[in-house]
């Protein structure tokens, strides 16, 4: 099977009840996948030497082959958004629609990738969100950006097995395409994807201006060392995102790849 198209899945974390309520909901049906065991490996590993195929998990083998609802995020899908696939509880505008719930906005967060082809997770919320990095979290944080895979840099810590998007008590697990058999294949779909959102908000449109323009100006500052732990030095990764209005300058951050799970920095230029 062609894995190319897909982006990430979201699975309901040990069984999450609200996060199987949310895939329920029908707003969400054109996201939905029952088959995820027959699209992924019974075995999973982040190292691209071992790996037989191009999508891997960050988080060890399912206990089971029984099938599992999941929410899946195709290059296909067209966001409604120029940020990304939204999140929240305003149907008119999120992509993925959560339960009302205490807590939770009406666009409560949204997921897209940097100008590196990382898939990253950025808080719009009133209350705030919260990513665990295997048991390691550092609680709700509004307006905090996180990184969730290493794209084409193969620069996401070894030591991490699991992601868990907490939203308000409605945790996804994520489970991201790593590009290890096609990276610059994966990279042009990313761009793509990335002159689709410009295109949104009236920002260059060929890929060959956005390139030289907004999306790829800046290179990583440090080069993410696999392996790291959570205590070691800090080894700092930079990358920018668009600004969610769509007018203002590229924002830059920095993350701390030896504590993942700290919500990135971001730094004035």
């Amino acid at each position: 099977m062609d894995h190319s198209d897909f982006i990430a899945f979201l699975l309901p974390s040990y069984g999450n009840a609200l996060a199987m309520q949310a895939i329920q909901m029908r707003q969400n049906k054109k996201f939905v996948t029952q088959s995820l065991p027959d699209l992924l490996p019974s075995t999973f590993t982040t190292t691209a030497s071992t790996s037989t195929s191009s999508v891997t998990s960050l988080c060890g083998p399912f206990g089971s082959s029984a099938p599992a609802p999941a929410l899946q995020l195709r290059f296909s899908h067209k966001p409604k958004s120029h940020l990304g696939f939204l999140l929240g509880t305003d149907a008119s505008a999120c992509d993925i629609v959560l339960p009302k719930l205490p807590g939770i906005s009406r666009r409560h967060c949204y997921i897209t990738f940097d100008t590196e082809s990382r898939l990253v997770l950025r808080d719009t919320s009133k209350n705030g969100t919260a990513v665990w990095y295997d048991h390691h979290s550092n609680g709700d944080r509004r307006g905090a950006s996180w990184v969730l895979s290493s794209g084409g840099s193969y620069g996401f810590p070894d030591s991490v097995r699991r992601i868990v998007i907490d939203i308000q008590t409605v945790r996804f697990q994520i489970v991201v395409n790593a590009p290890l058999l096609d990276i610059d294949g994966y990279v042009q779909r990313v761009d793509d994807f990335l002159v689709g959102l410009a295109q949104r908000r009236g920002l260059p449109s060929s890929s060959a201006e956005v390139e030289s323009g907004e999306l790829r100006d800046i290179a990583p500052l440090f080069s993410a060392t696999r392996g790291t732990s959570p205590g070691r030095s800090a080894r700092y990764v930079k990358y920018t995102l668009e600004a969610e209005d769509g007018a203002s300058p590229p924002q830059t951050f920095l993350w701390n790849t030896a504590r993942p799970w700290d919500p990135v920095i971001p730094v004035s230029e």
